[in-house]
């Protein structure tokens, strides 16, 4: 059996880390609407029973506690993306080029979507309406936007993987190496001491000069886990997705 439905994370911890069991829920849930139940034991101690939705429908997991399935409602496109049909788009609008349409630059705006893709909507403090603007690639970031291949970090716009380790950031994709820890771009780090049901994951960055410590998570296999830090990061790669 296809348990699909479960493939979350769960941030539940204790000074020593105790995960929910997870089991197969078919005979238990009675209800065909019905794809997650907590059964609860005692104070930080439950278990999931889990049941596969049919009809092409999925489970959706909003609070964790008694979860139904639901038919899939697809992302609705923003400006500039490719469609066909008016319902796919953000603004309810699919162009003659089948592209979802934005308003243009000094355009009346509520939301960055009711703007065209080059642009988002600058709302003055205070204010519930604004004006669609032109992103900056470099400068002040625009309600946290900028004009990729730029992102917003410390509320300006700066290329993509461009900040060191050791530099202030606040947003993981400006980075080198895309860690972030603590308000600071960060080098590479290796895990070197890996003890999740004692509530400890221990990390040393490369030059071996700073240590810290992470709690540990919880899969679906009932036992709680350090993540394995990432190595070696291709930012080409990185930003060639980026783009396209």
């Amino acid at each position: 059996m296809k348990l699909n439905i479960i493939i979350f994370t769960l941030a539940i911890f204790t000074y020593a880390t105790k995960c929910p069991k997870i089991k197969d829920g078919t005979s238990k849930i009675i209800s065909e609407e019905t794809c997650l139940m907590r059964e609860k034991h005692s104070e930080n101690n439950f278990t999931y029973h889990v049941k596969e939705c049919k009809n092409d429908k999925i489970c959706h997991l909003e609070n964790r506690n008694n979860e139904r399935c639901v038919s899939y409602i697809p992302r609705r496109k923003y400006p500039g993306e490719y469609c066909n049909h008016s319902d796919e788009c953000a603004n309810d609008i699919c162009t003659v080029n089948h592209k979802c349409y934005g308003a243009p630059k000094d355009s009346l705006c509520r939301r960055h979507e009711d703007c065209d893709y080059d642009s988002g909507c600058e709302i003055k403090e205070g204010e519930n309406i604004g004006k669609c603007v032109g992103l900056q690639r470099i400068g002040k970031c625009i309600n946290g936007l900028c004009d990729p291949p730029t992102i917003c970090n410390m509320g300006e716009c700066v290329q993509f993987g461009s900040k060191h380790p050791g530099d202030p950031a606040d947003n993981w994709m400006a980075c080198t190496n895309f860690y972030l820890h603590e308000g600071k771009c960060i080098g590479d780090y290796n895990l070197i001491k890996d003890s999740p049901k004692e509530g400890i994951c221990k990390y040393q960055y490369e030059n071996g000069t700073v240590t810290f410590e992470e709690k540990p998570v919880c899969g679906n296999n009932s036992d709680p886990f350090c993540n394995e830090p990432r190595k070696n990061v291709n930012i080409s790669n990185v930003l060639f997705a980026f783009n396209h």
